[in-house]
C-alpha cells in the first residue's frame, strides 16, 4: 500500500470485521497520520473511530467514498507500537478492532481538558521527560531483594527488554523490589506501567508509590470518575506522569518511552476479562512490554502453571525471595481432618493437622469450634471464609439424612438465603 494518503482505514467502535475506508479530507492531506482519533459518517449517523492506515488501496477512487468530518482531537492518540498491540489483541482474541480501541481509548477519556505542547494541529506529543531522581529514599533491600534488582537493572541497562519471574512468599518485600525497579526505570528517562488484579487488593502499592514518587505517578481503573481517569491518560499521554498503577485496562495507557511493566499477582484470574473485548491482562502486558522493548516483571508467591512452566524452560528468568522481612513469621496454618483423628503431631508439608469428627447436623469441625469459642472468651474477632455460592452448598434433613437435589441432574441444590430458594 502506498504511504500516500487519500484514503483513510478507520477502526470504529462497532462489530466489524475490519475497518472501512474513508476519504482523507483535503485539509488534512498529507497530516493525517494512524493513531488520530477522527469523526466519521456511519448509517445515517457519525461515530468516532481511529485511523490504522493509510494509502491508496486499489478499487474506488477517493472522491467516491465518504469523507472524514473532523479530526478530534488533532493529535495522534495512539504511537505505533500500542496500534500494534491493538491490533494483536484483536487477532489473538478473535476481536473486532474498533471494540478493542474503544476499549483502550473510551469516550470519556479522548478528549482533553487540555492538550499542553499540543496546540498546533497534527502536532506529536511532546518527548518524555528527562531522567530524574528517586525523591523519597528507598528502603535498604535485603540480600535477596539485592540479587532480584541487580538482574533487573542490567536488563534495563542493556535495553534489550527480558521477562522475570519474581517469586516470594508473602511479607517478603515484592513491593520494594518493583518502587526500586521503577525508579531504575525512570533513572534513565524511561517510563513504567504497575498492573493489579484488582484496584481494591493494590490499594497499599498505590499508596507506597504515590509516597515514593509523588505527581509523576498517576493512577488508572474503573473505579475513578471519567474526568480522573481522563486527566491520568492525558498526563501520561503528555509524558508528565511517568508511573501508571491500575487494573488491567490501564495496559493500554500511553505510557511515554516505557522502560518498566510489573505484574503484581500475575496468577489471579481477574486479570481475565470477562467482557467483549475479551483478553488477559498479564499476556496482553507481556505483548506490550516486548513490543516496547521494555523489562516485563512478573510477581506472585504462587505462580501461575504457565508462569512457572516458562521459567522452567528458561524463556523467564526465575527470581526468588524466599524469606519473609526481618525473619517475620508466616501466619500460623492448622489443617482440620474431619475424616477421623489425627494422631499428635501429625504434618503435611509443615503444616499441623488435627483431627475430629463432626457431630451429626453440625457444619464446623470440633478445633474450629474451639477456637472460635476461645476467640469469644477473649473478646476478639474472628472471620470465617466460604470460597462458595450461596448460604449453604446443600439443604440436609436432620431427621432422616436426606439431601435435597435436582431432579434432572442430581446436582446437590445451593440454599440462598436471600431468595429463600433452592
Amino acid at each position: 500500500m502506498s504511504s500516500t494518503p487519500g484514503i483513510a482505514l478507520v477502526a470504529l467502535p462497532v462489530a466489524l470485521p475490519s475497518p472501512l475506508q474513508y476519504a482523507v479530507p483535503e485539509e488534512w492531506s498529507g497530516r493525517l497520520q494512524p493513531g488520530h482519533r477522527v469523526r466519521v459518517p456511519l448509517r445515517g449517523g457519525e461515530v468516532f473511530g481511529i485511523v490504522t492506515a493509510l494509502g491508496r488501496p486499489a478499487g474506488a477512487p477517493p472522491r467516491a467514498l465518504r469523507p472524514i468530518l473532523a479530526v478530534d482531537p488533532p493529535v495522534v492518540l495512539l504511537e505505533s507500537s500500542l496500534l500494534e498491540l491493538l491490533a494483536w489483541v484483536a487477532r489473538y482474541y478473535a476481536a473486532p478492532l474498533g471494540l478493542v480501541m474503544e476499549s483502550a481509548i473510551p469516550h470519556a477519556v479522548a478528549r482533553p481538558p487540555r492538550v499542553a505542547g499540543a496546540a498546533e494541529e497534527g502536532e506529536a506529543p511532546p518527548p518524555p521527560a528527562a531522567p530524574v531522581e528517586d525523591p523519597a529514599p528507598p528502603r535498604e533491600p535485603t540480600a535477596p531483594q539485592a540479587a532480584a534488582l541487580a538482574r533487573v537493572r542490567s536488563a534495563l541497562e542493556q535495553e534489550q527488554g527480558g521477562i522475570f519471574l519474581l517469586q516470594g512468599v508473602t511479607g517478603s518485600g515484592k513491593t520494594e523490589v518493583y518502587l526500586q525497579a521503577a525508579a531504575a526505570a525512570l533513572a534513565r528517562g524511561r517510563g513504567a506501567l504497575l498492573l493489579v488484579p484488582e484496584i481494591a487488593v493494590g490499594v497499599q502499592l498505590l499508596e507506597r508509590v504515590r509516597e515514593r514518587f509523588g505527581p509523576r505517578a498517576v493512577e488508572y481503573h474503573s473505579r475513578q470518575r471519567p474526568s480522573e481517569r481522563r486527566e491520568s491518560w492525558w498526563r501520561a499521554w503528555r509524558g508528565e506522569a511517568s508511573i501508571v498503577v491500575g487494573a488491567r485496562s490501564a495496559v493500554f495507557v500511553p505510557v511515554r518511552s516505557l522502560g518498566l511493566v510489573v505484574v503484581d499477582e500475575e496468577h489471579e484470574p481477574a486479570y481475565k476479562q470477562g467482557e467483549t473485548p475479551r483478553y488477559h491482562g498479564r499476556d496482553t502486558a507481556l505483548v506490550r512490554a516486548r513490543l516496547a522493548g521494555a523489562v516485563t516483571l512478573l510477581g506472585s508467591a504462587t505462580p501461575s502453571l504457565e508462569s512457572r512452566t516458562h521459567a522452567e524452560r528458561g524463556k523467564y528468568e526465575r527470581l526468588v525471595l524466599p524469606e519473609r522481612i526481618g525473619g517475620r513469621p508466616a501466619p500460623r496454618v492448622t489443617l482440620a481432618d474431619l475424616r477421623a483423628a489425627a494422631p499428635e503431631g501429625t504434618e503435611v508439608e509443615g503444616v499441623p493437622v488435627v483431627g475430629g469428627v463432626r457431630d451429626p447436623g453440625e457444619p464446623l469441625s470440633p478445633y474450629l469450634l474451639e477456637r472460635l469459642r476461645a476467640a469469644r472468651a477473649a473478646e476478639n474477632q474472628a472471620i470465617l471464609l466460604l470460597n462458595r455460592r450461596g448460604f449453604s452448598t446443600s439443604v440436609q434433613c436432620r431427621a432422616c439424612g436426606h439431601v435435597f437435589e435436582c431432579p434432572r441432574c442430581s446436582v446437590v441444590l445451593t440454599h440462598h438465603r436471600a431468595e429463600q430458594a433452592l
